[in-house]
């Protein structure tokens, strides 16, 4: 057998043992999603219209997904006019930010492809995510509505109240974010 067989083995063999005992729970503190979410607080920036750093993390705001800051929409009566639906998306959430004075209180869901952290992130009493569904400025993001179904929930009924109001990108014609990236 080679070395790099024998590593794989131990590998394998090292992986079965911490998912057993994360199934299991050996007993002591229980599975592993029973344990308290980390909690993160201190001053917040946004650095686009779903994500913001607080100290040394940068977070991604649960269950919203908002456009890319490059991303620009179209008016709906004049399609030849284009506006930078990121960069407004930007604002707003900095926006938001300024008015909680960028004390931001999150607490942490998930990490995602790029190691951020995903988080339920509130300014006060303000879900940042919900606020920015609600001003249209983001959509509703369920493809991990399981991780906080009723946060997600909230999300969707924000973004149908925008939706009604014609707020924010409903009033333009738009690439939903995830269709945006992909065709790039």
């Amino acid at each position: 057998m080679t070395n790099a067989a024998i590593i794989r083995d131990r590998l394998l063999i090292a992986a079965s043992f911490v998912f057993v005992i994360g199934v299991l729970g050996h007993g002591c503190a229980g599975p592993v999603a029973a344990q308290a979410a980390p909690e993160i607080s201190g001053e917040a920036f946004a650095l686009d219209g779903d994500t913001i750093s607080v100290g040394k993390h940068r977070i991604r705001l649960f269950g919203i997904d908002a456009p890319e800051l490059r991303q620009r929409c179209r008016e709906k009566f004049w399609p030849q006019f284009s506006v930078e639906c990121g960069r407004d998306a930007l604002t707003a959430l900095d926006g938001i930010l300024k008015a909680g004075n960028r004390r931001v209180t999150c607490r942490a869901v998930d990490r995602d492809d790029y190691g951020r952290i995903v988080a339920v992130c509130r300014a006060g009493k303000t879900d940042l995510a919900e606020a920015m569904a609600e001003n249209g400025q983001a959509l509703a993001y369920t493809r991990y509505r399981d991780r906080d179904p009723e946060r997600s929930d909230a999300y969707l009924e924000a973004e149908h109240r925008a939706i009604a109001a014609k707020c924010g990108l409903w009033a333009l014609d738009f690439d939903t974010p995830w269709d945006w990236r992909h065709a790039r």
